[in-house]
């Protein structure tokens, strides 16, 4: 036990500064718990060497975890390392043939195959026809309701919303995905413009607030922001939104057009 202690210790030492104060408090969870989450920051906010570095110790704890193998599937699909993904997937089946993980994962290595790449074209090509329930019936059948990645996911979600009396749905479930997986910009703007549909300004402010710390996200957020106060009848409400747009892009290009 205390070398597991130990060991856990030094794998926290052994990783990125900037992560280091994330792993304060981490007692309250398991150091694979806590590798896990760090795999999914990584994931979702692209840095590719936290995964790697969060995954490495993984393997050495404990490498027959289900979600570490699955992990380790994600990677090596992104690396384009088919023939990696699938004999992390074969030793999977042999661990957990009847686990969600398994079901998910294989879902995700199918994927890559030509014939399901067409499906998901033709559901796509469906949903920017406005064909919305008819896609979402194609998705369906391709998804079987739990799409595997975090970008089909919003690109789920998204398309639900469109669906008459859907919309709250599909925001409840964007939230509680940026729960999970939070940091993803795609996601975090998807929420933003359901925020707005519904009248919800201050949520959608407050997301686009979020999205604004990421410089791949910055951009987008004060477009969106800008967009929305453009809607607006001047009032005190829009000079307030527009104050707050400033104070948030002082240094953006949308903000020196906002001061014309």
């Amino acid at each position: 036990m205390r070398n597991i202690k130990i060991n856990w210790l030094l794998s926290l030492a052994l990783l990125p500064q900037a992560f280091i104060g994330a792993a304060r408090g981490a007692e309250a969870v398991s150091p694979t718990q806590f590798l896990l989450e760090q795999v999914r920051l990584g994931e979702v906010t692209n840095k590719d060497e936290l995964v790697k570095q969060s995954l490495y110790r993984l393997n050495m704890m404990d490498p027959n975890n289900p979600d570490v193998i699955a992990a380790g599937i994600r990677q090596a699909l992104r690396q384009g390392n088919l023939a990696e993904a699938q004999k992390q997937l074969d030793k999977l089946q042999q661990l957990a043939p009847d686990s969600e993980v398994y079901r998910r994962a294989k879902l995700m290595l199918a994927m890559t195959k030509p014939e399901v790449r067409q499906q998901l074209q033709e559901a796509r090509l469906l949903a920017t026809a406005g064909r919305v329930a008819e896609a979402k019936v194609k998705y369906d059948q391709l998804l079987q309701g739990n799409p595997p990645t975090l970008d089909l996911a919003v690109e789920y979600w998204r398309l639900v919303a469109r669906l008459p009396g859907q919309e709250a749905l599909a925001t409840q479930k964007l939230a509680s995905l940026d729960q999970q997986y939070p940091g993803n910009v795609a996601l975090r703007m998807a929420l933003a413009r359901m925020y707005f549909s519904q009248q919800k300004a201050a949520q959608g402010y407050a997301m686009l607030e979020k999205v604004a710390t990421d410089p791949n996200g910055t951009s987008d957020a004060a477009d969106l922001w800008m967009d929305t106060i453009k809607t607006m009848t001047v009032s005190p409400q829009s000079v307030t939104a527009l104050t707050h747009f400033l104070d948030v892009f002082s240094t953006d290009p949308q903000a020196d057009i906002a001061r014309k």
